[in-house]
């Protein structure tokens, strides 16, 4: 076994078909079904379950998939270390993160692409519970969340600058023009666009409650789990939302602006998430360093 086969197999695996393996590894699928043959032979076992409907891994294969992608990664890894070792600080930098978190990190993106342009970034999008989990898959080497709602598995985090909540709205849907700040009661008959409630984005049952406790339910239009989406919905002046401040001087919409809410101070708070227990690269500790954290052997990461 050899990682050629491994990397024929792991393409078979993830496009559920020969044929789509085949024309993603630019190959015949004679050949490749050979190969994939030779594999089982060698281990001994049956690593797929064929079907008209294509293939699906075994238990069996699915142990080889698992731990074919973390030997595929730590080769990765070394290969990087080895290229760091001669060439200064390069590599890519993978991010977990929500969209309302960039303001949060995007200086420091646009700080390591002036000073280290060897340096690229991903970013990933998704669910509090998905990002952790690529975290603990070492899929992603950091995530920015807001304030944890969900299991963190003993990983590093910090907080970040607190972020004031406050309602988002377009400039013909002010109830109080003239004023700073926003009486709760206003919102009685006013639409409102909001992030869907629940334990990930918990922060928007703050503002039900406040409405309930002053003896009124919330007028809200539309709930969706995109804040850019909801941020489209106020610039279309479907209704307010009730975001944090950073997204509105980072988004620069004009005519949507935010006000705090009168006597309802309430703040959520950003975190930068690590795994302390998996390999970091120069680059990705170079990243930390830009907030102030140290890790272990982390001292000099520019060197």
């Amino acid at each position: 076994m050899n990682l050629k086969q491994l990397t024929y197999f792991m393409a078979a695996a993830e496009q559920h078909n020969i044929t789509g393996a085949a024309k993603k590894l630019h190959m015949a699928q004679p050949p490749l079904s050979r190969q994939l043959t030779l594999l089982e032979e060698e281990l001994g076992v049956t690593l797929f379950k064929r079907s008209n409907k294509g293939i699906d891994l075994t238990p069996a294969g699915q142990m080889l998939y698992d731990k074919s992608a973390k030997l595929f990664k730590d080769v990765g890894e070394m290969v990087e270390m080895v290229r760091e070792t001669d060439s200064g600080v390069r590599g890519t930098i993978t991010i977990g993160t929500f969209f309302s978190d960039v303001p949060f990190f995007i200086d420091k993106m646009l700080y390591i692409r002036q000073h280290y342009p060897l340096i690229h970034f991903k970013i990933h999008h998704g669910t509090p519970v998905d990002l952790v989990d690529a975290l603990e898959k070492n899929e992603v080497d950091l995530l920015f969340m807001r304030t944890p709602t969900c299991d963190l598995r003993g990983f590093h985090s910090v907080l970040l600058e607190a972020d004031p909540l406050e309602l988002v709205m377009h400039r013909d849907l002010d109830p109080a023009p003239d004023q700073s700040e926003i009486d709760i009661l206003a919102l009685k008959d006013l639409p409102l666009c909001t992030l869907r409630s629940g334990k990930h984005w918990g922060y928007n049952e703050y503002l039900v409650n406040e409405c309930e406790r002053h003896g009124f339910t919330p007028n809200i239009v539309c709930q969706c789990t995109d804040t850019s989406i909801v941020m489209q919905l106020v610039q279309l002046k479907m209704g307010l939302s009730y975001q944090p401040r950073s997204i509105v001087s980072t988004l620069n919409i004009p005519d949507v602006y935010s006000k705090p809410i009168k006597n309802f101070d309430m703040k959520t708070y950003p975190s930068l998430i690590w795994n302390n227990n998996i390999y970091l690269s120069r680059s990705v500790k170079l990243f930390l360093s830009l907030f102030d954290i140290k890790t272990p052997d982390m001292q000099n990461p520019e060197e």
